[in-house]
């Protein structure tokens, strides 16, 4: 049985002629498409980070304490605001070492993540009021990380799956029909040999599931590069579009999610091609 599935398998790609070729390779392309639009909704939108939290939610503030505080002054800084409702972490970065004596001085500063935006501006007004600050500096996060899509946005992507998904089973229908054509002679003496439906009909179908699995590895090569490129070069999350690419998590879900779409859309196209190749009755 496998004996026979493979030879029909390696006939029918080895009869493709550049017309097939081209229309499968349409196809391909088609389901391609499909499967970006639909992970453009898991890479488009806010992203998060580790702790759970969106990175565009609030924004950061830089306190900048007095060299001349005390180390147990800052840790109660430290460890007073740290508990506060509207702050979201705190992380303390030291003093740099003075050149002319090459020591650390205590000082440093605060690097402050609000809640929410909206707490920002008082948030702020408190930090500025706390003894041992000098000054701050309020940093809104990029708003680049956060892509909403839109409800028009939206039905605009809906709209796009269900035309490249239509088109590509219209593409693979008319290829499979250009392929059968090719290929009905053996057909008809595999008939006559006895051979049952079913040893014709599989390789027809795996035909149609590679177009579908092709089209899902170019996406997740498409996906993975796009991911090393956005960690490499936007590694604190400033991408202006397509922030999910920074989060492997997401990345994952949409490879495994667009391989069962591809595997449906493969064997859609397949059982288009097996519709076609089945006998037709003889006129009376």
């Amino acid at each position: 049985m496998m004996g026979t599935f493979l030879y029909l398998l390696r006939e029918l790609l080895g009869r493709m002629r550049a017309r097939s070729l081209l229309l499968f390779g349409l196809s391909v392309l088609l389901v391609l498409v499909f499967l970006g639009i639909f992970s453009s909704f898991f890479l488009l939108g806010p992203t998060q980070d580790p702790g759970g939290f969106r990175f565009a939610e609030g924004s950061e503030i830089m306190v900048f304490l007095s060299p001349q505080a005390s180390a147990d002054r800052i840790d109660a800084i430290y460890l007073d605001v740290r508990e506060w409702e509207d702050v979201r972490r705190v992380n303390y970065s030291s003093a740099p070492p003075s050149e002319e004596t090459e020591e650390t001085s205590v000082g440093g500063s605060l690097l402050v993540s609000s809640a929410s935006a909206a707490d920002a501006t008082l948030l702020g007004d408190r930090l500025a009021s706390i003894d041992g600050v000098i000054d701050i500096e309020v940093q809104r996060e990029s708003s680049s990380t956060s892509v909403t899509l839109s409800m028009p946005a939206r039905l605009g992507l809906l709209g796009g799956l269900a035309l490249t998904a239509f088109g590509s089973l219209l593409v693979a229908r008319i290829a499979f029909r250009d392929l059968l054509d090719e290929f009905a002679a053996e057909l008809s003496v595999m008939r006559v040999s006895g051979a049952p439906e079913r040893s014709i009909h599989v390789p027809i179908l795996a035909l149609g599931l590679l177009v579908g699995l092709l089209a899902c590895l170019l996406l997740v090569v498409a996906m993975y590069v796009a991911h090393v490129s956005a960690v490499t070069h936007h590694p604190a999350g400033g991408l202006s579009a397509a922030a999910g690419l920074l989060q492997s998590d997401r990345i994952l879900v949409a490879s495994l999610l667009s391989l069962l779409l591809a595997l449906i859309m493969g064997g859609l196209a397949g059982l288009l091609g097996v519709s076609l190749a089945l006998p037709r009755s003889a006129p009376r």
